[in-house]
């Protein structure tokens, strides 16, 4: 019978240079203190073994002879980090001498445990689950009821620091069965060199050239990088690094510039997409746009670094939580600086900003610090749709500001767009377009606007003053044009001056699509059921196929008509 002590493997508030501590390299059973081993001999949860003082027994009968929930009741949560030591859950375990906590080592595919830039009080980085296609971890997954659940929630601090997400895949346990439905720990804040993760020496078997370093060489190349204690042993650095608290903040500033240029998204998945970060919020009045909508303004050369045109939507992050807004610029501001109405700071999670002197001067001030606790981070994506349809096609939409049609297209259904406009929603001259009102949503054709001929000279001098936007008197927006005739706009329910989102219609680009490789199906299918002479049901079978492509290749003809 293998029973240990549970403190022959301490967690890493310990021993932070051993991070993530000491474990067992055997599933186990934690149980008042004690580590019982379990021995997998099967595919299923019955063929899970242990033995205690009664003799040989399953894992499911120790568990409910010592009024436990058996594994079918219980949630399967990945332990990236100090969780699966014993030492760990006997810290946050060891006031209910019930618990029976099992903890299975294993293989899982397409996950990677990497370095967050999180620099926790006893002086240790501390690792976070990363999906990453390809990479194999070799890792423990604790099977927690729903108590356990909670308390491990809540000395993860979820909501706060990390978010708990559903991971895909099935966790394969050193000679036993799979484990399907897990959960992990994320934090999106993730520790970068070189464009690159930092992957947990101990858990990686196979994956991306990324580095993987230990506790103590990730330590030694924070500190290097910060050109901080540079030639001292890394168990003085580290001390130096607990005692010193003027250290530690310079540590955690590198942290949070220069070794941040990775974000991961709600999927645990690398973003693929250009971002920056603003230290400091500006408010405005400005709430334009439907219920839900959103304006943020930038920098111009923040605007540059996105390559992006005024009036495409971002997605703002700012903590854990995260907002989609419209891009316009504000000449006025540094590149540190973002503006935003209280409307969106308030749908960022962010505190009312304090008061001071002057209103255009007021800047979001949480604590003493000056500036916010962390970054707002503005990033580039290709969806925004209003559908999951459009989402599945990744379309961009526009922003729009509403115009009198020209004459030429009064009490017609038509729509234009500048050449720039229609290159950013990816759309030509004839293309159908979708108009996003405020409850109403209408698709039609778009054609080519040129604002400095098609448009009154006056339109293009004019800011809000006066329209039906009070709100926005004396606010240049920079947002492009959109003209409607009248019929459309109260079909919208928009008037002149006002904003409007504008996308490509997801159906009529499913249509055109289809309308190309139509034609070719079709006689693709005739040459088919020719060679296949000999096999009638397989000729029928190709023959209705390529008849179907015909008949949508008709229809779609007549839609484009329409």
């Amino acid at each position: 019978m293998n029973v240990l002590p549970a403190d022959q493997f301490p967690g890493a508030e310990h021993q932070p240079l051993a991070y993530p501590g000491l474990r067992p390299n055997f599933s186990y059973v934690y149980y008042q203190g004690k580590v019982y081993e379990i021995t997998p001999q099967g595919e299923t949860n019955a063929d899970l073994w242990l033995e205690d003082s009664t003799g040989r027994v399953t894992l499911d009968a120790f568990l409910v002879a010592r009024g436990n929930p058996t594994m079918s009741e219980r949630h399967a949560v990945l332990a990236v980090g100090s969780n699966g030591c014993p030492g760990r859950l006997a810290e946050k375990y060891g006031d209910q001498p019930e618990v029976a906590l099992p903890v299975f080592v294993g293989t899982l595919a397409d996950t990677a445990v990497v370095y967050s830039r999180r620099l926790v009080w006893y002086g240790a980085l501390p690792a976070t689950y990363l999906h990453q296609p390809g990479a194999v971890s070799w890792l423990s997954v604790t099977m927690l009821t729903d108590d356990q659940l909670k308390r491990m929630d809540e000395t993860e601090s979820v909501g706060e620091f990390y978010l708990r997400i559903p991971v895909s895949g099935h966790f394969r346990i050193d000679g036993g069965p799979k484990v399907d439905n897990l959960t992990a720990y994320l934090d999106r804040e993730i520790l970068s060199y070189q464009g690159k993760p930092i992957r947990l020496k101990m858990f990686a078997r196979e994956g991306p050239d990324w580095p993987m370093m230990d506790e103590p060489e990730v330590l030694s190349l924070v500190l290097d990088q910060a050109g901080l204690l540079r030639g001292e042993a890394i168990e003085k650095r580290h001390s130096q690094l607990l005692q010193d608290e003027k250290l530690r903040t310079q540590v955690i500033e590198l942290l949070d510039t220069r070794m941040a240029e990775l974000i991961v998204d709600k999927r645990g998945q690398l973003s693929a997409y250009p971002f920056i970060k603003c230290t400091r919020v500006c408010p405005t009045s400005d709430r334009p746009g439907s219920e839900g909508t959103y304006i943020v303004r930038l920098s111009p050369a923040n605007v540059r670094q996105l390559n992006l045109a005024h009036g495409v939507y971002l997605k703002l992050s700012y903590g854990q939580a995260s907002v989609l807004a419209c891009l316009s610029v504000d000449n006025k501001l540094d590149d540190e600086t973002i503006r935003m109405d209280q409307t969106l700071r308030t749908a960022i999670c962010l505190e009312p900003i304090m008061q001071g002197t002057k209103k255009k001067e007021l800047v979001y001030r949480p604590g003493d610090g000056g500036e916010l606790s962390s970054p707002i981070i503005v990033q580039s994506s290709a969806f925004h749709g209003p559908t999951l349809l459009a989402k599945l096609l990744k379309h961009q939409y526009l922003m729009c500001l509403v115009h009198h049609a020209m004459s030429e297209d009064m009490e017609k259904p038509i729509a234009r767009l500048t050449n720039k406009s229609m290159e950013v929603i990816s759309i030509d001259p004839g293309d159908k377009v979708l108009l996003i009102g405020e409850n109403r949503r209408k698709s039609m054709r778009c054609l080519a606007l040129d604002p400095e001929k098609n448009l009154p000279a006056d339109t293009m001098r004019k800011t809000f003053t006066g329209w039906r936007c009070p709100e926005l008197e004396d606010k240049d927006l920079h947002l492009p044009w959109v003209t409607l005739d009248l019929q459309t706009r109260r079909e919208l329910g928009v008037d002149p001056w006002e904003p409007i989102i504008v996308g490509r219609d997801p159906y009529h680009t499913l249509v055109a699509e289809f309308s190309e490789v139509a034609l070719a199906v079709a006689l693709g299918a005739v040459g088919g059921a020719l060679f296949f002479q000999g096999l009638p049901v397989l000729q029928f079978v190709i023959l209705l196929f390529g008849f179907v492509a015909i008949v949508g290749l008709i229809l779609s003809k007549i839609q484009s008509r329409i």
